[in-house]
């Protein structure tokens, strides 16, 4: 393995800010996108749904960082730099130390985190609605779908399994195993999940937008409708 002592303290909290950024967020979209399509959404709907998600993700992975940034704050929290730079004590085991590193670079951090979650997030959506246009076969773009996340899901996890400082070649399989595994079940139950719920909204007759209705008022006889679903 290569000496980690050789990498600046910069690109570490960069490489965390990364990783913190995209990889849970790569397993929430595949999982959304993957529950929609179940739901046989159009691919509007679910580019739509997944960016809506996106977008108020933004409040929670905001409201995360300011949080592990008080918690290190806070005043019985003392660090200490040695000659060499490096920060030891209590601010190394500080969570907002492990999750993205030193805290004078905050503002770095969130910058780096923030488009971390936005690019990772984007690409199941966008991967959905962008391939197999032609075709539009929904099972072709679910496999192109979670063959992107599986490249994305696996280049975070080897990642994280290096700031964590794996040891051996079985380290990083087991980190990459850890996240891979988990999300590709979570996103299967939420394909059964979504097809499910779409046959019993169509054996209970809701939201049947194909279903004509009249409309009749006192003295007049029945109104067809002018508009309809298609």
């Amino acid at each position: 393995m290569m000496p980690r002592t050789s990498i600046p303290p910069k690109k570490w909290d960069i490489l965390k800010s990364i990783v913190y950024g995209g990889l849970i967020k790569s397993i929430t979209s595949l999982n959304i996108v993957t529950c929609a399509a179940g739901a046989d959404a159009t691919t509007l709907n679910i580019l739509a749904l997944a960016l809506a998600n996106l977008i108020g993700g933004l409040f929670v992975i905001g409201h995360n960082i300011i949080e592990l940034r008080q918690d290190i704050q806070q005043p019985e929290r003392t660090s200490t730099t040695t000659s060499t730079g490096e920060t030891n004590n209590e601010e190394q085991t500080s969570r907002y130390y492990q999750q993205l590193g030193l805290i004078e670079n905050f503002k770095r951090h969130a910058a780096v985190t923030v488009i971390s979650f936005l690019l990772f997030g984007m690409v199941a959506p966008v991967t959905y609605s962008f391939s197999f246009l032609k075709s539009d076969d929904k099972d072709l773009k679910i496999t192109a779908v979670a063959a992107a996340s599986l490249v994305c899901i696996a280049m975070l996890a080897i990642a994280k399994a290096y700031i964590q400082k794996a040891s051996s070649f079985y380290g990083y399989v087991k980190t990459v195993l850890y996240f891979v595994i988990p999300g590709f079940m979570a996103s299967g139950l939420s394909y059964v999940v979504g097809d499910l719920v779409k046959k019993l909204m169509e054996k209970l007759g809701l939201f049947d937008s194909s279903s004509d209705f009249t409309l009749s008022l006192p003295g007049t006889g029945r109104i067809e409708p002018r508009w309809g679903f298609y």
